[in-house]
């Protein structure tokens, strides 16, 4: 009798061990698993890696100027987004803005900062959104001027606004000229 009752408390715990076990999992959330997972590769580049400091200084001997030319990466970006063999890379480009310091005899007569947005006006917002300030250099002097050259460019294309900037000496003042390409 007592191997009948033995037998009977063991078979009612497991049945109702079993019972517990059913509602724990009965309560449990639902994940349900997508059959094809696709996973979306993706590289990002910095252009160029690093920010960078350029300075460009030019001594004008027989006009006694000094011309610094700095060019200074910021921590802004024109991104560039495309798509290669399933793989997305952005590529993210460096805009700079241009220092520019003239002295004439040890006394400095331009000290100022050139920006892309200060162009807006030449190329439109559009395209500045997309552009950078790629460079900005010395061309020439004469008695009465100092002539630069700048471009501000879309990267990796062919799209830009390239100028010339004149600075006359006398009333220290900045003539902007579009450089038309006659191709």
């Amino acid at each position: 009798m007592i191997n009948r009752l033995l037998i009977l408390l063991t078979t009612y715990l497991v049945i109702s061990c079993n019972s517990q076990a059913d509602k724990k999992i009965e309560n449990q959330p639902v994940v349900k698993i997508p059959k094809k997972i696709e996973k979306i590769s993706q590289t990002e580049r910095f252009i160029p890696l690093e920010k960078t400091v350029k300075k460009f200084d030019t001594i004008l001997s027989e006009h006694q100027i000094q011309i610094s030319i700095t060019k200074k990466d910021l921590d802004s970006y024109v991104i560039n987004q495309y798509e290669i063999d399933g793989k997305k890379q952005i590529d993210k480009y460096r805009d700079a803005i241009i220092l520019l310091k003239i002295r004439k005899k040890s006394e400095v007569i331009l000290d100022t900062i050139f920006r892309k947005e200060q162009f807006e006006n030449h190329c439109g917002r559009q395209f500045k959104n997309i552009a950078i300030f790629h460079n900005y250099w010395f061309e020439s002097i004469d008695e009465n001027q100092i002539q630069f050259f700048g471009v501000i460019s879309q990267p990796e294309t062919d799209n830009s606004l390239s100028f010339y900037h004149y600075f006359n000496l006398k009333n220290k003042t900045f003539k902007f000229v579009k450089m038309v390409d006659e191709e």
